[in-house]
């Protein structure tokens, strides 16, 4: 399809692998009623932007758009891809709703393939609920503006490279279920209801940029899964929970990690701050290379939780090294018996 405005206002079908190609050099608005049901991959690449209300399903092909998407309705796009270039999902440039007053949801199953959005999300009008039914990657580049982000499955890594803010009333801010690693490299802002729940089997990868600042708890429920953290966790009187044990990293960019349950002292009651492990795992420390002797971490842990009955600071101790080839773990506890796994 090429032409300048081109507008989709039924059902459009291909079979036997029949590709859809669509170069707009206006506008092009999918309507509701104007769904693609295609047999082969849905590839947009002209110079105007895209309207769409309408869903878009593939067979396991890509879907691609190098254009700004403005949602204009509830907007669904499934590949149940098989791997990667068999069904994934990109956007080149931003995603909004189409008013600020009508927040729109976007739905993303791309199976075992990727999902990739390079530019802004939500930054002119906010999107209602992002919800990633399935993915390998998930690449986020840009800052995310919604109010609640889901994703119900992950093969790969689901990365956030730029600040995300959430503000749903009702649901959980940040819903991680049943994925295998999150990284976050930039602030995390919720409001409304505010939880982030993260459920993975990997590595959570919290940057030292990415400072959480939380209007609900933060719970990492997947005790197999390891955590790495530089950045600070923040709530408004809401609990902070580890499911295992917890690597302070970026020792030489940070100095302080905080854990904070009580709003900077603006609720003075808080919440716990909790961990369910005892020990750390062997793999943790950096490679050990003698006869240079590691230099000793400078960074601490200050806890402001004043509901519980943790101590506000950790006493670090050296325990023999796990590995011959491993740095001394440093080992910080907690009255709490929460357990944090300090650099060496």
């Amino acid at each position: 399809f090429t032409g300048t405005a081109l507008t989709f206002n039924g059902l459009v079908t291909t079979t036997n692998g029949g590709k859809i190609e669509i170069t707009n050099s206006g506008s092009l608005t999918q309507t509701a009623t104007g769904d693609i049901n295609s047999d082969g991959s849905v590839t947009q690449n002209g110079i105007g932007d895209v309207f769409t209300a309408g869903d878009i399903t593939t067979t396991a092909d890509d879907i691609s758009f190098t254009e700004d998407v403005i949602l204009t309705g509830p907007v669904s796009m499934t590949t149940s891809g098989t791997g990667a270039a068999n069904g994934d999902i990109s956007f080149a440039k931003t995603i909004n709703s189409d008013a600020a007053v009508t927040t729109r949801d976007l739905t993303l199953t791309a199976g075992a393939s990727d999902i990739t959005v390079t530019g802004t999300i939500g930054d002119t009008a906010s999107l209602e609920d992002l919800r990633i039914v399935s993915a390998h990657d998930v690449m986020f580049t840009a800052s995310i503006v919604v109010e609640s982000i889901l994703q119900n499955a992950g093969t790969g890594t689901t990365t956030f490279n730029s600040t995300v803010n959430t503000n749903s009333a009702t649901l959980a801010g940040i819903d991680l279920q049943s994925v295998t690693n999150v990284v976050f490299n930039d602030a995390v802002t919720t409001t409304g209801d505010g939880r982030v729940l993260i459920d993975h089997t990997g590595l959570l990868d919290i940057a030292p940029a990415a400072d959480f600042d939380l209007y609900g708890l933060f719970n990492q429920s997947n005790a197999t899964g390891t955590t790495q953290i530089a950045g600070n966790i923040t709530t408004t009187g809401d609990s902070i929970h580890f499911a295992g044990a917890v690597t302070i990293t970026d020792a030489a960019t940070i100095t302080t990690l905080f854990l904070d349950t009580t709003d900077g002292g603006a609720n003075p009651t808080g919440a716990n701050i909790t961990c369910t492990t005892s020990a750390p795992s062997s793999a943790i420390g950096p490679p050990w290379a003698p006869p240079r002797r590691p230099a000793k971490s400078s960074t601490s842990i200050r806890l402001s939780n004043f509901a519980s009955s943790c101590s506000r600071s950790s006493n670090c101790r050296s325990s023999r090294r796990p590995r011959p080839d491993q740095a001394p773990i440093k080992t910080c506890s907690k009255s709490c018996r929460s357990l944090i796994v300090c650099p060496p």
